[in-house]
């Protein structure tokens, strides 16, 4: 049997990386450790599928990011949106759409998230999914 090479990691935001609050994003402390190895030492191509909230945009999502430094981890084309796949987590489809837009195949892929509905959907478009417990602690 031969191994599959998983090339990209794609995270949720909330519950994942950090917590909202309010309007404001606070990452776990543990997000600062974590992102830096993936891309670093296991060569990753890092990436973010999220379903945006009807009172957001993309651009506030992502400026959210720029505002506590971890935008800089991401692949410009692993910022996948509920709005740009035009599906929403848990729907397989926005998970082959992230992985397009990396030019890879969803098999090539990981996802880590914190609700089992997510990750489910992730395996069932191929995927490698990982159920990730979220830290009690947030940066402040």
């Amino acid at each position: 049997m031969r191994a599959r090479q998983i090339e990209a990691a794609f995270f949720d935001l909330g519950g994942t990386l950090g917590q909202m609050d309010g309007d404001k994003f606070l990452p776990f402390e543990s997000t600062f450790q974590l992102l830096p190895v993936m891309s670093s030492v296991l060569t990753l191509r890092l990436g973010i599928i999220t379903n945006v909230p009807a009172h957001m945009t993309p651009m506030q999502i992502k400026q959210l990011l720029i505002g506590v430094k971890i935008l800089k981890f991401f692949d410009p084309h692993g910022f996948i949106t509920s709005l740009d796949a035009k599906a929403a987590k848990p729907d397989p489809h926005i998970y082959v759409y992230a992985a397009k837009q990396m030019g890879l195949t969803t098999s090539q892929c990981l996802y880590i998230g914190e609700e089992s509905g997510e990750v489910d959907g992730a395996c069932a478009a191929g995927m490698v999914g990982i159920l990730k417990r979220a830290p009690l602690a947030v940066q402040k």
